[in-house]
């Protein structure tokens, strides 16, 4: 009864744990296990008693029971965070069990929960005898923490000192090879499996299926998957999530379907790999089904679901959906803000994006890469410079290492808003550069018209042989023709079909046509789209009336303006460039014909617009609107500078 007082009013441990009438090591024993909650709380007074207890004479060594064992196990359990943990590891040591297998696995099974490897790899190492366990416990948190290399050098050391590997075993090694996406190493470990006779196992052929999908070979993984005789949901899951990982968003959700018809229950984990396959498709209406699902099967309080939820949302053009599920969270975590900033900037609502970002930081949520990277993509739409520059000051405050996903992001906002001199110079002091940075900084030089710049930096590309894709010679050839390189832009078009293999798309037509139409070759351009080997879509076309009307050739831009209007009736913008031809001929009944058609089809310029940042807010101006809170005041300013 006292020692129950005592510990509801949190009397210091050493009040607890000082000389008492029972000295017996059994006594110490059943007031440590006693007071374990206080020992936890107040651990530095806890080993103040282990050092006495020890000055006393008891014989700790000679005494170990197997409650000891067990108490010590339990206070494990119990620990909170690395300092608790790393007191119970001295007194373990002090008390003489620092070499017992049971609670040296138990240490570093609570190390690896709390991401602390360092300091369960030196428990591990002191061990001087070592079973599958322990091996399981250190493989285990390496292959959940990383780094992953160093669970298969361990893997390798376990094999050559004679412990055999069970199916725990191949789970984690497997999960290691996944995390480094080695596929090589992988096969290895699969051959091992079977030689093993591991492969009947439900949780090593998931892990394997997990393994395949991670390493992009997705028709390996199909295979193990279908060889499984009774599939779980895990295994399920694991199978729709490589899916929806590589891009199969189609077969993920047949697969899921096949799952229900099995009378497979899903679970919330089910959900977050199905989910992301709708968002690929950008199929609201299924993406709607899914939602009703989760709802009839109580998974919205999963905050992962929630998540997933807003990113399909977002992605599917819903943001209004989006935006009331995100304010409906109880808890918002930084994938649930990130989720949502991505999305407006996705769906062109970059000052939405940008106040939800300040929004954010305001409330203590640290953004992640995905967060940052969507809101510099978010600065780039409205060319927001100066806002872009604080959210790399915020960077570089922050952010211990820039990864390629934001550092590409900068480059790109740089290179948009004409920085070109800071773009190269983040593009240079790149440890690892994708082949995203590489497009990025071409496609910087194109946009600009610095044509021999563009071409320099593919010859650098070339030189340390990096491949390039079909994005990159859409980049090459629109430097091209922003810099008027005819004979160069034909050379690097002939280069991709004939040297990379690279079949050209409608993107690569319409930049040729944009050439051949900007430098005056007009009727080469026509006959190039005569040769296409497909139908040109509407930007061929385009670009061929932006061309005449450069160049002021109005029967070959009446040609371009027919298909056009065929192709794309409703937009406004091909009526506007034809209109404008015309005007500037002095052509007044044809440029008022075509406002007649475009009044006839209820089409409407979209009006300009001007942007400024002030003070983190941004205001949006349009051509004629009158609706900004300031409007009058800003007009009075205006006239002031008259």
């Amino acid at each position: 009864m006292v020692l129950s007082n005592a510990v509801s009013r949190k009397v210091p441990t050493r009040f607890l744990l000082l000389p008492c009438p029972f000295r017996s090591f059994a006594s110490f024993t059943n007031n440590f296990s006693s007071v374990s909650q206080v020992v936890l709380e107040q651990n530095p007074e806890s080993l103040n008693y282990a050092f006495q207890s020890k000055d006393n004479g008891i014989a700790f060594k000679n005494q170990i029971s197997g409650d000891v064992i067990a108490t010590y196990a339990s206070l494990a359990e119990e620990c909170t965070n690395i300092t608790s943990l790393n007191q119970l590891n001295a007194l373990i040591h002090v008390s003489g069990l620092g070499q017992n297998v049971s609670l040296g696995t138990k240490l570093v099974h609570m190390y690896a929960r709390y991401s602390s490897m360092d300091n369960g790899r030196q428990v591990f190492d002191k061990m001087q005898k070592r079973d599958a366990f322990l091996w399981n416990s250190i493989l285990r948190g390496y292959a959940w923490n990383g780094p992953y290399e160093e669970a298969l050098s361990l893997y390798s050391q376990m094999q050559h000192a004679g412990i055999w590997a069970d199916n725990y075993t191949y789970a984690f090694v497997l999960k290691a090879s996944a995390g480094l996406s080695s596929l090589k190493v992988g096969r290895k470990i699969h051959c091992q499996i079977i030689r093993s006779g591991f492969e009947s196992h439900v949780f090593v052929r998931t892990s394997l299926v997990d393994m395949y999908s991670k390493s992009s070979s997705i028709d390996d993984a199909r295979q193990v998957f279908d060889e499984v005789p009774l599939r779980n949901v895990v295994s399920w899951n694991a199978m729709i999530a490589g899916y929806s990982r590589n891009g199969h968003a189609k077969e993920a959700l047949a697969l899921f379907y096949q799952m229900r018809w099995e009378h497979v229950v899903a679970d919330s984990v089910t959900m977050v790999n199905v989910l992301p396959a709708c968002a690929e498709l950008r199929d609201l209406k299924q993406g709607k089904c899914m939602h009703d699902f989760v709802l009839r099967n109580g998974f919205d309080l999963d905050p992962f679901v929630g998540n997933s939820l807003i990113d399909m949302y977002a992605k599917c053009g819903s943001l209004e959906i989006a935006c009331q599920l995100f304010d409906k969270m109880l808890w918002k975590d930084v994938v649930s803000w990130t989720a949502m900033i991505a999305g407006y900037a996705q769906n062109g609502c970059a000052r939405k994006a940008l106040q939800l970002f300040h929004q954010m930081l305001q409330e203590n949520v640290t953004p992640d890469s995905i967060a940052i990277a969507s809101v510099i993509s978010a600065c780039t739409h409205l060319g927001a410079l100066e806002h872009g520059k604080w959210i790399h000051d915020y960077i570089s405050k922050f952010f211990f290492k820039l990864d390629v996903f934001v550092t590409n992001s900068l480059i790109d906002m740089y290179a948009r808003c004409g920085n070109l001199e800071v773009a190269r110079q983040l593009f240079n002091k790149m440890p690892e550069k994708d082949l995203i940075s590489w497009n990025i900084m071409l496609a910087g030089y194109g946009l600009h018209g610095l044509g021999k710049q563009t071409l320099e930096l593919f010859a650098q590309m070339q030189d340390i042989g990096v491949e390039p894709n079909n994005i990159t010679f859409v980049h090459i050839l629109s430097a091209c023709s922003h810099a008027g390189l005819v004979s160069e832009g034909w050379q690097y078009y002939d280069c991709m079909t004939q040297i990379y293999q690279i079949e050209p798309n409608m993107e690569h037509y319409s930049c040729m046509v944009d050439l051949l139409g900007r430098s005056g070759h007009l009727d080469e351009a026509e006959r190039f789209i005569e040769t296409m080997p497909v139908k040109p879509d509407a930007d061929v076309w385009g670009a061929l009336l932006g061309a005449c009307r450069i160049h002021k050739c109005i029967e070959l831009g009446e040609r371009a303006a027919e298909h056009l209007f065929i192709l794309e009736p409703t937009y406004p913008g091909y009526y506007v460039l034809l209109s404008n031809m015309y005007a500037e001929v002095g052509l007044w009944d044809k440029v008022t014909k075509v406002q007649r058609m475009m009044k006839e089809k209820s089409l409407k310029k979209t009006p300009a617009c001007s942007i400024i940042v002030l003070h983190g807010k941004v205001h949006t101006f349009y051509a004629g609107d009158k609706s900004h809170p300031q409007f009058d005041q800003i007009i009075a300013a205006m006239e002031t500078l008259a």
